[in-house]
């Protein structure tokens, strides 16, 4: 049987918790394309659309009771979630270096190579990598290599050029409102970064109660995407 009974506090954090969070993401990215289809408007938008399409798929999953098939469908989670992160490194990177020097040809080698690395994650699958059954309580259990290897090829691959381009393009800025509104956009940053790096460690843990206190902890993305789309600023513009 695939479906099982329901569970009160698992409809809260999956539905109620990530469904909040999920229509917030949908709102901004309405509010990025509004503003425009440059392709710096889109990079940002790609950024949030692959994590919004990670948490609705989570919510597809979440009582799914078919190990095969909720690993492969967490698996999909991750992946989207942590390949939309190289659309907001191409963003600053945009930003920072001009889109003649980055041009598309840079930009869909940086998105393969990215996105290419971050696909072997799915060889780790066949040896316990992501469990998910009834000893799980049906919730995804990360292996530590696993975890590892997603942590190492976020943080090495996007992660850190974001954080450092940002700094970077801080720097650069003279106008004093621009650069406090770049300021809340490199808060929303860390903060993405704190929910990333916290959403993946509690999948380390068999454990109700962290996961249940985690997903509270992580409203506050609401928060750090907001400050994000707020300080990008002119930016985004409509022309």
């Amino acid at each position: 049987m695939i479906y099982n009974q329901f569970d009160i506090g698992r409809i809260l954090q999956v539905f109620f918790i990530q469904g909040l969070i999920a229509l917030f993401f949908l709102y901004i990215l309405y509010q990025i394309l509004k503003r425009g289809r440059k392709r710096i408007n889109i990079l940002f938008a790609f950024a949030y659309l692959f994590v919004l399409i990670g948490l609705i798929n989570n919510m597809v999953y979440a009582f799914i009771r078919n190990e095969p098939l909720l690993i492969v469908l967490n698996f999909i989670t991750n992946f989207t979630v942590t390949f939309g992160l190289i659309f907001l490194t191409l963003f600053n990177m945009l930003i920072f270096f001009s889109e003649k020097k980055i041009d598309t040809k840079w930009q869909i080698t940086i998105i393969i190579i990215y996105g290419a690395i971050l696909f072997l994650q799915i060889l780790f699958l066949p040896f316990g990598g992501i469990i998910a059954n009834e000893s799980t309580n049906w919730k995804a259990l990360w292996s530590f290599p696993y975890y590892l290897y997603v942590i190492t090829v976020i943080s090495v691959g996007s992660i850190a050029p974001t954080i450092i381009i940002s700094i970077q393009i801080y720097l650069e800025m003279h106008e004093p409102e621009l650069k406090q509104r770049w300021v809340y956009f490199i808060i929303g940053a860390l903060g993405v970064v704190f929910y990333m790096y916290g959403v993946f460690t509690v999948d380390l843990f068999n454990d109700t109660l962290i996961r249940f206190i985690w997903s509270l902890i992580s409203l506050t993305i609401v928060l750090w995407i907001y400050l994000m789309y707020y300080g990008v600023g002119r930016q985004l513009s409509s022309k």
